[in-house]
């Protein structure tokens, strides 16, 4: 049963994935940031015409969108603040033994990081920018990414909107087994502050009796036109917004009133280093 055992942890709700983390693989988690680097080296480079040579993935988790990266030949940095994360993504890296090109991992906070030469490509998938609770925070977040970003270069990254959560109501809960591992996820939504909360527990179950961790993570879901005025401020043009579609992942359809994930592209609105207003 869910929740028995023996030993409970609680993480600090400000760090998330500090337990989690060795279990995100396993759960199919990095399956989306992994079709949305697809889509962007098969459909969204081509489409605008950029055959970029370097890349950084933020919130690069265990590493998956970044070995995509490198395998295309990008010389590639995946950034993190999970500690936990990053020692599992160089881990994956060494397993794989990626040859095509450099593969680096540093740990640092998507509000506030900066580099001393730019990416031709920067990006960060599964909605990791809706970790940002202040609107503020996004646009220092963007501001870094234009600071990070080419002349020329190209940002990609997915966005959830509030219909992620309206569909379920003000909660949503669902729990599964994998192995020795029983999963839950419990989600509290209040459109009022457009935040939502998830609690997600892990129960292993071994011989000795069972360990039982949770983790809080919260998000703010953000509106398409929340993230156009965000990515204007920190100066960054956006060139598109595309809908995630249910079952298919990444497309280039437009958002619809029900669309619950967005995929924006964007590119610097000045030469880098300038100062917008």
């Amino acid at each position: 049963m869910l929740g028995a055992g023996n030993v409970t942890s609680a993480v600090d709700p400000g760090t998330p994935y500090g337990h989690y983390a060795p279990h995100y693989d396993a759960q199919g988690q990095s399956r989306w940031g992994e079709s949305l680097i697809d889509f962007t080296l098969g459909t969204l480079l081509p489409r605008y015409g950029r055959r970029p040579r370097t890349a950084l993935d933020l919130a690069c988790g265990t590493g998956s969108a970044a070995l995509l990266l490198a395998r295309a030949g990008l010389a590639t940095v995946g950034l993190d603040r999970s500690a936990t994360m990053l020692a599992l993504a160089r881990a994956k890296a060494r397993a794989a033994g990626v040859a095509h090109a450099p593969l680096n991992f540093v740990r640092a906070d998507l509000r506030r990081f900066a580099f001393a030469r730019p990416f031709d490509l920067v990006t960060c998938c599964y909605d990791s920018l809706n970790y940002l609770l202040d609107p503020a925070d996004l646009v220092s977040a963007l501001a870094a990414i234009r600071q990070s970003l080419s002349s020329g270069g190209l940002f990609v990254a997915d966005l959830t909107t509030g219909r992620a959560y309206d569909a379920d109501g003000d909660a949503a809960a669902w729990s599964l087994e994998l192995g020795d591992v029983e999963y839950g996820f419990s989600t509290t939504w209040d459109p009022s502050t457009r935040i939502a909360e998830t609690v997600i527990t892990c129960a292993t179950h071994t011989v000795a009796g069972a360990r039982t961790v949770h983790e809080h993570h919260r998000q703010r879901a953000y509106e398409h036109d929340e993230v156009e005025e965000a990515l204007v401020a920190s100066g960054l043009r956006s060139l598109g917004a595309f809908a995630a579609l249910p079952l298919r992942g990444p497309s280039l359809e437009p958002p619809g009133p029900r669309t619950r994930r967005l995929i924006y592209v964007a590119e610097t609105a000045g030469p880098r280093g300038s100062r917008h207003g």
